[in-house]
C-alpha cells in the first residue's frame, strides 16, 4: 500500500487506509506500506500509530518536499544565528557565578531580539522557494518522493512477493509510484481516488501546459491499473464517462465510519439546557464559513432568545481567510458567545467533543464541482447516532443522507441555513441508529476492497 498519508500523521486523509490496513486483516490480506518517514503535512495525531496492527510492516522513506525543505533551512540557519549572536553577547556580558547565569540568558534573549528579522526574512524567502518550486513540480510537492517510495516498494516485494499493489491519492505522485511497480514487479495494482484529479473544486486551477500533462497522466493511470476505485458515486460517473473503455474496471467504494473508535470515549462537560452543535474537519473553501454564519445571525434577529441556549462549536484547521472570518463574527456584538474555534485537535479529543454534542454539522457550498465532494467527517458521523445538519449542495453528500433519511438538509445560502437549525431545534431525537444496514461500515468497505483484490489476483493468476 502506498500511502502519504499514514500514522502518525493525523486528519481525515489518514483514515481511508488505515481503516483498509486494520479490516482487510479479517480478510486474508496483510498489508506493507509504504509512506514517508517525516511529511512536510504540519497535522500529527500521535494516538493513531496505535491503531496501526503489530503484523503490519511499515517502511518510512526520504519524501524532500518544498515546504519541509524550506522549513529546515529557515530553522537551521535561524538556530546558527541565534546562538552565534548569543555568544558573542554572552562572551561580553558573562561574570561569575550566578550572575553569568543571567547574564547569559539575558544575552541569548538579546541574540533572539537581533535574529527576529533574520527569521522573518527566512521565513519570506521560504515561502518564495516553495511557491518556485511548485512551478517545477508535477503533479504535485510530493512528486520528489517518487523514486525513493518506488525502491522501497521494490525491495518490499524482493523480501515478501506481495500479491497486489494498491496506491492511494491525493497526493497523485502516489499513483506515479504504484504505476512504476506495477511496470516493475508485474503484480496487480488498484489506483485509490479519494478525490478527483481533474475538475477537483478545491485545487488551484493549472495552467493550460499542466492541466494538458494531468490529463496525460489520469489517462495512463487509469489505462494501466487493474482496477481504479473511487469514494464518490459522482467521481465514478465521471471516470467512467472520461474513460468508457476502462467503465468495467472503475468503482466506487466510499469512505465509512467505524464504531469502535468510540470506545472509550468519554463526552465533555456541556451546560445543561444549551444545545450544541459541532462541526468537526477543516474548512477550506472561501464561502462555506460565512454563508453559515451569516445564517445564524438571520435566525438570531427573528429568535433573539436562541442565544442564550444555542452554542456552535468549530473543531479542526481552517485556513488563514477562515481565521479571518471567524474573527469578524466571533465579537461579543455579534456571535462570540455562540460560536468558538477551538483548532485541530487530535481524533479521540475530537470525537469527545462530537459525542457531547446535541447535533453535528456538515458544511460544502454550492460552488462548481463541490457537489462531488461527501466530506470523510459526514461519514464518520453517521457512527455517533447524532442529527445532521448538512448544509450542502445539491450532490453526493445529499443524496447520501437522503438514502439514509438522516439528518436536516440546508441549502447552502443564508436563509436555508437559519430554517435548517430552527427545523433541528424543534426536532426530537433520533430513536434509531443512522445506519442500521451498516452500508457505510469501513468493515463493509474493507470487505469489497478484499473482494477486488482477490479478484485481480485471480486474473493475474490466469494470465
Amino acid at each position: 500500500m502506498v500511502s502519504y498519508f499514514f500514522p502518525p500523521t493525523g486528519g481525515v486523509g489518514v483514515q481511508r487506509t488505515l481503516k483498509f490496513v486494520r479490516n482487510l486483516r479479517a480478510e486474508g490480506w496483510r498489508s506493507i506500506v509504504v509512506t514517508p518517514a517525516d511529511p512536510a503535512y504540519p497535522v500529527r495525531d500521535l494516538g493513531l500509530s496505535a491503531e496501526i496492527p503489530d503484523d503490519t510492516e511499515v517502511v518510512r522513506t526520504t519524501c524532500p518536499e518544498p515546504a519541509g525543505l524550506a522549513g529546515s533551512l529557515a530553522g537551521s540557519l535561524a538556530g546558527s544565528l541565534v546562538g552565534s549572536l548569543a555568544g558573542l553577547l554572552g562572551r561580553r556580558g558573562a561574570t561569575a557565578g550566578s550572575a553569568r547565569a543571567e547574564a547569559s540568558a539575558d544575552s541569548a534573549a538579546r541574540g533572539r531580539r537581533r535574529a527576529g528579522p533574520f527569521r522573518a526574512a527566512l521565513r519570506t524567502g521560504g515561502r518564495w522557494w516553495t511557491r518556485l518550486a511548485r512551478v517545477f513540480l508535477f503533479p504535485d510537492d510530493q512528486v520528489l518522493w517518487w523514486p525513493f517510495a518506488a525502491r522501497a516498494g521494490r525491495r518490499a516485494h524482493a523480501r515478501h512477493a506481495v500479491d497486489a499493489i494498491f496506491s492511494s491519492s491525493p497526493p497523485f505522485t502516489s499513483h506515479l509510484i504504484g504505476r512504476s511497480l506495477r511496470r516493475t514487479t508485474g503484480r496487480p495494482w488498484i489506483a485509490d481516488f479519494r478525490d478527483p484529479w481533474i475538475g477537483n473544486a478545491f485545487a488551484p486551477t493549472l495552467a493550460r501546459p499542466k492541466r494538458g500533462l494531468q490529463a496525460w497522466l489520469e489517462r495512463r493511470v487509469v489505462e494501466e491499473a487493474d482496477r481504479v476505485v473511487v469514494a464518490s458515486p459522482s467521481m465514478e460517473a465521471a471516470f467512467r464517462e472520461r474513460y468508457p473503455q476502462r467503465a468495467g474496471q472503475i468503482e466506487c467504494i466510499p469512505n465509512g465510519y467505524d464504531r469502535s473508535d468510540l470506545h472509550g470515549i468519554v463526552p465533555v462537560p456541556r451546560d445543561a439546557g444549551v444545545f450544541t452543535i459541532v462541526y468537526a474537519g477543516s474548512i477550506y473553501g472561501d464561502r462555506e464559513l460565512r454563508l453559515f454564519l451569516d445564517g445564524v445571525e438571520r435566525l438570531l434577529a427573528r429568535r433573539p432568545e436562541l442565544r442564550a441556549r444555542l452554542r456552535i462549536e468549530f473543531v479542526g484547521r481552517i485556513n488563514v481567510a477562515n481565521q479571518g472570518i471567524g474573527a469578524e463574527y466571533a465579537t461579543p456584538a455579534r456571535l462570540g458567545k455562540i460560536v468558538s474555534f477551538t483548532g485541530f485537535l487530535p481524533r479521540r479529543e475530537a470525537f469527545a467533543r462530537m459525542r457531547s454534542a446535541d447535533a453535528l454539522l456538515q458544511l460544502i457550498a454550492d460552488d462548481p464541482g463541490k457537489g462531488a465532494f461527501v466530506g470523510t467527517k459526514t461519514l464518520e458521523s453517521l457512527a455517533f447516532d447524532l442529527p445532521i445538519l448538512a448544509v450542502v449542495p445539491p450532490g453526493d453528500a445529499r443524496a447520501l443522507l437522503e438514502e439514509l433519511d438522516w439528518g436536516f438538509i440546508a441549502d447552502p445560502e443564508p436563509g436555508s441555513v437559519a430554517d435548517g437549525i430552527e427545523r433541528l431545534l424543534s426536532a426530537p431525537r433520533p430513536d434509531r441508529q443512522a445506519d442500521p444496514e451498516r452500508r457505510y461500515d469501513r468493515v463493509t468497505q474493507a470487505r469489497r476492497l478484499a473482494g477486488l483484490l482477490d479478484k485481480i489476483l485471480a486474473e493475474a493468476c490466469k494470465c
